[in-house]
């Protein structure tokens, strides 16, 4: 890397607010278009992703398990919309499911995979609740700039009046045009048709 370089490389972009928030299984679509990007079709990516959360009407902070689901994104020209959408309501019946036994199952059945993950998705909603609170204290979003990216790519979606779409990646895997390829195809899968990014 040329002296004084971040360790990770990143891209950003602000895309017009949708109607409503992006559906979730259309950002695991969009992610899929990244990986086909990075890794060429035919692979299955393991992109994982946590979930967990508070239940409406909580108080600011709750105590809550968040766990890493791992979505088997392939990266052929995908299925449709709606087989992503069941797709990942079948992993919401097992998200309870501790990562390493999740990792320990699929070795058992004869796997090589060691429960590494190719890509991340991390999303947050600024429109639909206040930022959590702790001891008067408002929490607030930490980049990963400068920071070991844990996965040769990641993406952060933030909703709120306008989509905010963010992708780093690790340069010792990834190089910089093709990662830039692929944050393109994430933007192009997530652009409210018919509109530019800004």
């Amino acid at each position: 890397m040329p002296a004084g370089a971040l360790p990770s490389g990143s891209a950003e972009a602000l895309l017009p607010a949708h109607d409503d928030t992006v559906p979730f299984p259309e950002l695991l679509d969009a992610c899929r278009s990244a990986a086909r990007a990075l890794y060429g079709p035919g692979n299955v990516v393991p992109l994982g992703y946590p979930w967990g959360g508070r239940p409406a009407g909580a108080e600011p902070v709750v105590g809550c398990f968040l766990n890493t689901v791992v979505f088997p994104a392939a990266t052929g020209h995908g299925p449709a919309l709606e087989v992503t959408a069941d797709a990942w309501w079948d992993d919401l019946d097992r998200a309870d499911a501790p990562f390493d036994a999740v990792v320990s199952a699929a070795r058992s059945a004869g796997s090589g995979w060691t429960g590494r993950l190719d890509g991340l998705l991390t999303v947050d909603d600024d429109r639909r609740r206040p930022p959590l609170r702790l001891a008067g204290v408002e929490g607030r979003e930490i980049h990963v700039d400068g920071r070991t990216v844990r996965g040769p790519f990641a993406v952060s979606v933030t909703q709120g009046a306008e989509l905010r779409l963010r992708m780093v990646w690790d340069r010792a895997v990834l190089d910089d045009r093709t990662a830039n390829e692929a944050f393109e195809a994430l933007a192009d899968a997530l652009r409210p048709p018919g509109r530019p990014v800004d």
